[in-house]
């Protein structure tokens, strides 16, 4: 056999080709581990024994990434561990999938339990003996969950639509042409679907005056919303009714749409028409009472009111809806208002005060109010409401009569003082001390009575809480000087509602208040001042003047009787000395007698001439002048005629 020969430039080609191969061969596996490792849907590769479940060869990085094995925990057990449908699917299509490849959806169970949806499309080759299986699958699970979503909205859409208690209307957006309407719309009109499929929207007979020609159609084209409150209805059969018609504009699958939603209000506007008709009964109600009535929510703010309350602040009853009583009332009154609401509200009773109100002229009343919860049907408190009536006048009564019982008591009292028999001092004072027991005259307990002594004085006689300063600075007041003494120089009555320049007499730290000086007069005559401290600025009524003048009548009264008292008293002391002075006059007298008897005879015993008769005649003209002073000491004591005769005072004086 004859023996070849190589070429070595031949055998240098084929090495090169034998390298070049593997050297594309390397390549082509690094492109394809690249894409298979990058790759951001599952790969799968699968060995698919002739009979029996296929086995994962190899994985990438997505399916380790969705769903949460490890390539050790994959590679090499069943594909039945992630989806056993799919096993199935192969096998059964192992031709189709071998020459066209398959696509068909898959479930996988991910470690943590959770599934997820996939989209996979397989394809079988044939490697040597082996039978390799490529399955590459597309996440869809948030896609499905969408799609499911989507059918739920839609289906939610469809039930609302066929159950809608208003109304629809579908309308094509170009032609305006009914596209769909629902049952309660079929009923509505009395049209059937199909009829109403057949028809534009203008051809409605209600719909007339909102789009009564293509022209007004394109008008409401070109506005996304339109909406009509009250439009008149009339059936195919003629039934009227009234109702509310909204239109919308939007898009379905990029193509706008027109829907229209027709409400049936006519229970609406009648129950509407009987709640105004309720309102505006209740409202004649209410602004016929002439009491204030109102309605407040549970934040104070007034819901309604009558006439009687507007009057009263000064608005239209209609502009109060809306506002609290800060809005309305002086800031102190209104926080007032709002806590007796507030414990209204809290405990669920009714409230009665009396209270003060101000009114827009600013001024002051008094109003009895009444409060109360407003309950709804489950008994929770949702509000109050409140009657209020001007009581200001049964208030002024009231108050007059108070005044009138208060002023007749200390009358009586004074009165009671008047008839005791103590002296005048004393009733003095304790009169003072009941004219404080006054409540208008209690604000400033402090008063005094002056009487009127010799040289047109006022002397202080009688005081309570009188400041010391005071004691000696007033103890002795001239006529004309302060307020006392003007009253008393003038014998009127001189006020002063504050301290000015008229009060002469201060004091430092004096207090501001006011001062009523009334004269106390009997018979035209001044006897005293009646000096009261006032609270500054109070105000003297009629009534109170009248006291005042019916006290200083009783004082005048009480010192008259002093005075009549004291000459009396004075009286019986001259009495009693007239007693004592007549008696021991007829006893002196009888001593006189006898001395004077006895005088005369020794005179006619003595003979002419003798020198002791000079001393007898004094002794008889001693014993005269005697009798003379007894008969004057009978004469004060009224026991003897008085005797009227000239004297002689020459005479008289030297014997004196």
């Amino acid at each position: 056999m004859a023996e070849q020969k190589i070429d070595p430039a031949a055998a240098d080609t084929g090495q090169e080709a034998a390298r070049k191969a593997v050297e594309a061969l390397r390549e082509s596996e690094e492109k394809f581990r690249s894409v298979f490792t990058q790759a951001s849907d599952l790969i799968l590769l699968l060995d698919i024994p002739p009979n029996g479940i296929p086995v994962i060869q190899d994985v990438n990085d997505a399916v380790v990434r969705l769903l949460g094995y490890s390539r050790e925990e994959l590679i090499g057990r069943p594909i039945s561990v992630l989806d056993p449908g799919i096993t199935a699917t192969l096998v059964a299509d192992r031709r189709k999938a071998a020459a066209d490849g398959i696509n068909f959806e898959v479930k996988h169970r991910c470690k943590d339990g959770t599934i997820r949806e996939f989209d996979c499309s397989a394809n079988l080759h044939t490697v040597g003996q082996k039978i390799l299986g490529v399955s590459v699958e597309r996440d869809i699970t948030e896609r499905r969950k969408a799609q499911t979503a989507l059918i739920e909205s839609e289906e939610r859409y469809r039930r609302l639509f066929e159950s809608a208690k208003d109304g629809i209307l579908l309308l094509d957006f170009e032609t305006g042409r009914i596209t769909g309407a629902n049952p309660f719309m079929t009923e509505l009109l009395g049209f059937s679907n199909k009829a109403l499929l057949e028809m534009h929207i203008w051809e409605l007979g209600f719909l007339k005056d909102v789009v009564s020609s293509k022209d007004a159609f394109l008008q409401l084209k070109s506005r996304d919303y339109i909406r009509y409150e009250d439009l008149p209805l009339e059936t195919k059969e003629g039934k009227k009714a009234a109702v509310e018609f909204v239109s919308n504009v939007y898009l379905v699958g990029g193509k706008k749409v027109i829907q229209c939603n027709i409400r049936d209000i006519t229970e609406r506007k009648q129950a509407a028409e009987a709640l105004l008709n309720t309102q505006r009964r209740q409202k004649a109600i209410l602004d016929n009472i002439p009491d204030m009535a109102w309605l407040k929510d549970k934040e104070g703010r007034f819901i309604a009111v009558n006439e009687a309350f507007g009057r009263s602040c000064g608005l239209a009853p209609e502009a109060l809806p809306g506002k609290t009583d800060l809005d309305i009332w002086p800031k102190e009154l209104a926080e007032r208002y709002r806590a007796d609401d507030e414990e209204v509200m809290r405990t669920g009773k009714r409230k009665q005060v009396e209270e003060p109100l101000a009114t827009k002229e600013g001024i002051t009343l008094t109003i009895e109010t009444i409060k109360m919860p407003i309950f709804d049907e489950d008994r929770l408190i949702i509000g109050t409401t409140g009657l209020a009536r001007d009581i200001t006048e049964r208030v002024s009564a009231e108050a007059d009569r108070r005044e009138s019982y208060e002023i007749q008591a200390v009358l009586n009292t004074i009165l009671q003082h008047s008839l005791t028999p103590i002296p005048l001092q004393q009733k003095l004072a304790d009169h003072l001390a009941a004219l404080f027991s006054i409540p208008w005259l209690a604000v400033q307990p402090k008063g005094a009575v002056f009487l009127v002594t010799p040289g047109r004085t006022l002397t202080l006689t009688a005081q309570q809480g009188l400041a010391p300063s005071l004691l000696t600075a007033c103890a002795k007041l001239p006529f004309g000087k302060c307020l006392c003494g003007r009253a008393a120089e003038r014998g009127q009555i001189v006020t002063s509602d504050h301290v000015g320049p008229d009060h002469e007499i201060t004091y430092e730290g004096i207090q501001p208040h006011g001062h009523y000086c009334a004269p106390i007069i009997a018979g035209g005559k001044t006897l005293g001042v009646l000096n009261l401290y006032l609270k500054e600025g109070t105000d003297i009524t009629g009534k109170r003047k009248d006291f005042i003048q019916a006290v200083t009548d009783i004082i005048a009264a009480d010192i008259l009787h002093a005075r009549v008292e004291e000459q009396f008293i004075h009286s019986q002391k001259m009495e009693a000395i007239g007693h004592m002075s007549g008696g021991v006059a007829h006893d002196f007298n009888n001593i006189l007698t006898a001395i004077m008897g006895y005088a005369d005879f020794l005179r006619a015993a003595l003979p002419a001439g003798d020198p002791k008769c000079a001393d007898v005649e004094e002794i008889i003209k001693a014993g005269e002048r005697a009798a003379a002073l007894t008969q004057q000491l009978l004469t004060f004591s009224r026991k003897q005629v008085v005797q009227f005769k000239v004297l002689d005072l020459d005479q008289i004086v030297p014997e004196t």
